[in-house]
């Protein structure tokens, strides 16, 4: 039998040629990845990207390697067993915690799998495999997931209709507690990005010969060029993977968000439903969809399972709404198994671990993220939120056009990073300016 985690590591060997030969040329690095295209000017800690020199670029021969490095890859997850088709996001959920770490943690799908397995990657024309190695704890009381005893999450990725230089064939990371790294590849360029254990207060100030400490977080992007060199055309660092959002919104989103959605879901980066609606008290719930919920209650409260798990199903289909409808409903008035139902729905559309609405209020990093939220009454309500935080107007309209909106949502996060009102005393320092 295959040993899952053995066997995975060998075929990422195979699959992945040596770190250094990766993904895409700068111009066209975020639509490469399966980025949604953002109308903006490009980001200012980056020149304009330009196509390098004719004499500059790499050798025929050298790219010819990559091509076959591509070609040979898409061969390596065969001895797998066949998992079926799942999105990433059945496979593998990502989440910011309250100090602002990205962590990673397989679904229970994935940990119900004896071994490593490949599976069909919903709406793409690729295979994944995911390898656990650990333990996950009992389910925490109240349905609020599960704790993790320590395990170590590995995902490689090959999307097979990749036949572009600048197309990212190859993705993969690796998860261990607070540490985590991925990285994408194609023929002319990849993308780095690495999350370290980080004890604030406890990192050196500087490394030997007076050079300063590495930051925990980084993201790095590199070229290939002539003479098999690496170009650096971006690299940002910080203490946090929030902060690093704060500080680079645009470099965030045009190359790490496509890369860590080829590998987890990619919606850890906007607050769940569930957030959001715990935060924002004062959004009221549609009267006919709480009703659907009252209703439902008898039968999640019934003696036998099947009934049970029938108006659960019928609960997830309510989606968004059915979770405002749930955080409004009184839990005084519930039994232990409704509020154990109701919990688990609850905190399976959680991204964000906060202290308490009044915290998530007075956090600016969260409320800029919130300015992305599909609900407008969410937009104006944290549009108002940063407004009596900061005391100043916002410059971001929570009712205009959904193609400007990301945008706008970053300049946010910029202004708001240089007058260092991400890290107000009363929250989390996760985004405050490194001294």
């Amino acid at each position: 039998m295959l040993h899952p985690v053995r066997t995975f590591r060998l075929l990422a060997r195979r699959a992945a040629p040596s770190v250094a030969g990766l993904a895409v040329s700068v111009a066209a690095l975020g639509p490469a990845l399966g980025a949604e295209p953002v109308a903006v000017a490009p980001p200012s800690p980056v020149p304009p990207a330009t196509a390098p020199a004719a004499k500059d670029l790499p050798d025929e021969s050298f790219l010819a390697g990559q091509r076959r490095h591509r070609e040979n890859g898409r061969e390596e997850y065969a001895p797998l067993d066949d998992g079926g088709e799942a999105a990433m996001g059945d496979l593998v959920r990502l989440s910011l915690d309250a100090g602002g770490v990205l962590r990673a943690e397989p679904t229970d799908r994935v940990l119900g799998a004896d071994d490593a397995r490949r599976y069909r990657v919903k709406g793409a024309v690729a295979t994944c495999t995911v390898a656990v190695d650990g333990v996950r704890g009992p389910p925490a009381a109240g349905g609020g997931g599960r704790a993790s005893l320590g395990f170590t999450t590995t995902v490689s990725r090959a999307d097979h209709d990749v036949t572009t230089d600048d197309g990212m064939w190859f993705a993969t990371l690796s998860a261990d507690g607070s540490s985590l790294s991925a990285m994408g590849r194609s023929v002319l360029a990849q993308v780095m990005f690495s999350q370290r254990p980080f004890v604030r207060g406890a990192n050196p100030v500087a490394m030997p010969g007076g050079r300063p400490a590495p930051r925990p977080v980084t993201l790095r992007v590199t070229e290939w060029r002539a003479g098999m060199r690496q170009a650096v055309v971006f690299r940002g660092d910080a203490d946090t993977v929030a902060e690093l959002r704060a500080k680079h919104p645009r470099e965030v989103r045009r190359y790490l968000l496509p890369l860590l959605g080829k590998v987890a879901d990619d919606g850890w980066w906007r607050p769940g439903v569930a957030d959001v609606y715990t935060a924002f008290e004062d959004v009221p719930a549609d009267p006919a969809v709480a009703g659907v919920v009252q209703a439902l209650l008898p039968d999640l409260d019934a003696a036998d399972a099947p009934t049970r798990q029938a108006a659960a199903t019928r609960l997830a289909d309510l989606g968004p709404a059915g979770v405002l409808a749930v955080l409004r409903a009184d839990p005084e008035t519930l039994s232990p198994q409704q509020r154990a139902q109701l919990g688990r729905y609850v905190a399976a559309h959680r991204r964000r671990v906060t202290d308490s609405p009044v915290d998530a209020r007075r956090d600016p990093a969260f409320l800029a993220d919130c300015l992305e939220h599909d609900d407008p009454a969410v937009r104006r309500a944290a549009k108002a939120a940063l407004e009596r935080l900061t005391g100043r107007p916002v410059a971001f309209d929570p009712d205009g056009p959904v193609d400007g909106r990301a945008a706008a949502a970053d300049g946010v996060r910029e202004e708001l990073y240089r007058t260092a009102l991400t890290a107000p005393a009363t929250a989390p320092a996760t985004t405050r300016p490194r001294e």
